[in-house]
C-alpha cells in the first residue's frame, strides 16, 4: 500500500477512475451478452412460432367453414339447396373471401 500513497494526485484520480471504469464494464459486457442470447431466444421464436400460429389460424378457419357447410347441408331442404351448401367447401377447389393468406 505504500505505493499507492507515493501516487501524486493526479496519478491517484487516474487509478480510480481506470478502476470504476473497469468495474462497471464488468456487468456492461455481461449485459450485453445477456441481450445478445436473448435476441437469438426470439428470433427462433419468432421464426418457428409465428408460422405455426399462422398454419394454426388457417387450420381453425377451414374447420369453422366446414362445420358452417355441413349444418347448412343437414339444414338443407331439397337436394338442390345441399348440393349448393356443399359446393363451397375448402376441398372443393373454390375459395371464398375467408382463404386469404395470412
Amino acid at each position: 500500500m505504500n505505493l499507492f500513497r507515493d501516487l501524486g494526485l493526479g496519478s491517484k484520480l487516474l487509478l480510480a477512475f481506470f478502476t470504476l471504469l473497469v468495474v462497471a464494464a464488468v456487468p456492461l459486457s455481461l449485459s450485453i451478452w445477456d441481450l445478445k442470447e436473448f435476441d437469438k431466444r426470439l428470433e427462433f421464436i419468432v421464426s418457428d412460432g409465428v408460422e405455426a400460429v399462422k398454419q394454426s389460424a388457417r387450420l381453425h378457419r377451414n374447420l369453422f367453414e366446414l362445420r358452417t357447410q355441413e349444418k347448412e347441408a343437414i339444414l338443407a331442404v331439397s337436394q338442390d339447396e345441399r348440393q349448393v351448401a356443399l359446393a363451397g367447401s375448402p376441398g372443393s377447389g373454390t375459395r371464398s373471401r375467408n382463404d386469404t393468406v395470412l
